[in-house]
C-alpha cells in the first residue's frame, strides 16, 4: 500500500490570502468559503479539485481564521467597505 501526504496548500509571503491550493492559482480562502457555504464536494467540482484539497483549504481557514478576517479587513478599509 502507497500513502500519501501531501501539502494542499501553499503560502506566498506572509498575507493569509495569498495561500494558494498546491499546485493551482486558486485562492485558498475562497475554496474555503465556497466549501464551509455549500460543502466540500460544491467547492471540488466548482474548482475542479480532490476532495482532500478542499479540506486542505478548509484546515488552512481554521487554522488562520483570525489572520484571514483581518487581512480581508485591511484590504477593505482603504476603500470604505469595512
Amino acid at each position: 500500500m502507497i500513502v500519501a501526504i501531501r501539502d494542499h496548500v501553499k503560502l506566498r509571503g506572509d498575507d493569509p490570502l495569498d495561500a494558494t491550493i498546491a499546485g493551482t492559482q486558486h485562492k485558498a480562502y475562497l475554496v474555503a468559503n465556497l466549501a464551509l457555504n455549500d460543502g466540500p464536494q460544491a467547492a471540488a467540482d466548482h474548482y475542479r479539485l480532490e476532495l482532500a484539497a478542499v479540506h486542505g483549504a478548509i484546515s488552512f481557514y481554521y487554522d488562520n481564521e483570525a489572520a484571514i478576517h483581518e487581512a480581508i479587513r485591511q484590504a477593505r478599509a482603504p476603500l470604505g467597505l469595512y
